[in-house]
């Protein structure tokens, strides 16, 4: 199986297999049934990020990470931002509603734990408390202050607010189709839509 791939060779001995990775919440329902019938007690905890913030931090992460011209002003160029989000390799990451069905149609309720990216900042120890008790695993000790450490931080540039609208327009249906779902963080500074 695929999913083998990416892991040891000796995987039948290992007592947890891991991936975390950002591209694991594209994959299709089907292989959610097929995952869930090949591994025992398997468990999938996805992270949401206020939408539009989310858009902005993963553009500039990417054109920092493939060394674009734009890296260290990633505000200069409104035409290359609306080009690089109509890529459907980089707007797929924020369907988050099409990773809530699929997760919900595949598998077992108790299987998947949906949260916020706002509360893992705001709230690390309440965050880490409820990741532990979802896994089923002992409550440890964690060395707080290296937490707070950002990682893989993009330049520290905001959105410009027309760019900022431009992307609520881009999601307003995956915004809705959230909103309809029940999962909306009251962190997430988007307009109140319905």
């Amino acid at each position: 199986m695929w999913f083998d791939q990416l892991m040891d060779s000796d995987i039948n001995n290992n007592k947890w297999l891991t991936d975390f990775s950002n591209l694991t919440c594209l994959i299709s329902a089907s292989d959610w049934k097929i995952l869930n019938q090949e591994y025992d007690n398997l468990r999938v905890i996805y992270i949401m990020r206020d939408p539009v913030k989310r858009l902005w931090s993963h553009y500039k992460f990417h054109i920092q990470f493939s060394g674009h011209p734009l890296s260290k002003n990633p505000t200069m160029n409104f035409d290359h931002f609306k080009k690089v989000l109509s890529k459907d390799f980089f707007i797929r990451n924020a369907y988050y509603s099409r990773v809530i069905k699929n997760l919900s149609c595949s598998l077992n309720q108790n299987q998947y734990f949906l949260c916020y990216f706002e509360e893992m900042v705001t709230e690390p120890h309440a965050f880490l408390r409820k990741i532990e008790d979802f896994l089923s695993v002992q409550h440890i000790e964690y060395d707080f202050e290296n937490l707070s450490k950002s990682k893989n931080a993009s330049i520290d540039v905001a959105i410009p607010e027309s760019w900022r609208e431009y992307g609520i327009n881009l999601l307003e249906e995956e915004i809705a189709s959230l909103k309809s779902l029940g999962y909306w963080s009251s962190a997430w500074s988007l307009p109140n839509q319905g």
